[in-house]
């Protein structure tokens, strides 16, 4: 009985875990030009001021260029963890 109860209480905590893990990683950009950009590029991606990091165009971009557009806060560029090198 003892271990039923423990499986049980596993399967429920990863459950929960892999819920939270699902959900979508918003992060909020705060320059509007770096926001015009993205919304042009990415517009499914994202909501309002904020991007999708979980969204399927984000996670599968290799590369993007942000030069001279004159954007001066990059806060949010770290959804692209694939475009970073």
């Amino acid at each position: 009985m003892k271990t039923t109860l423990q499986k049980f209480i596993l399967v429920l905590v990863l459950c929960i875990g892999l819920t939270s893990i699902a959900k979508a990683q918003m992060v909020y950009i705060p320059d509007s030009q770096f926001k015009a950009f993205l919304t042009q590029t990415f517009p499914s991606c994202m909501v309002g001021d904020s991007i999708d990091g979980s969204c399927s165009q984000v996670i599968n971009t290799t590369y993007i260029d942000v030069s001279n557009l004159y954007i001066s806060d990059l806060t949010g560029i770290i959804v692209f963890v694939n475009s970073i090198r």
